[in-house]
């Protein structure tokens, strides 16, 4: 992306909680003077097979990117 003129930044926050992703777009607001786009890849990383995954994990993984959908 730099090698034609474009520059991105990466940005590690907890979604779930709103003033984290409030300050997204702060952050990009200072990094690049506007916000023109988000990639939307909220997750959460748990390695377990599914079959060993429990229901409040699951929970968790859907919980997380319904709440990050609402704040971004």
């Amino acid at each position: 992306m730099v090698a034609v003129g474009g520059r991105a930044v990466a940005a590690k926050v907890d979604l779930v909680d709103s003033e984290a992703a409030a300050g997204l777009v702060d952050r990009a607001v200072e990094e690049f003077g506007s916000l023109h786009g988000i990639v939307h890849t909220a997750s959460v990383f748990d390695p377990r097979p599914l079959e060993q995954t429990s229901i409040e994990v699951l929970d968790l993984h859907v919980g997380v990117r319904r709440r990050a959908d609402v704040h971004c």
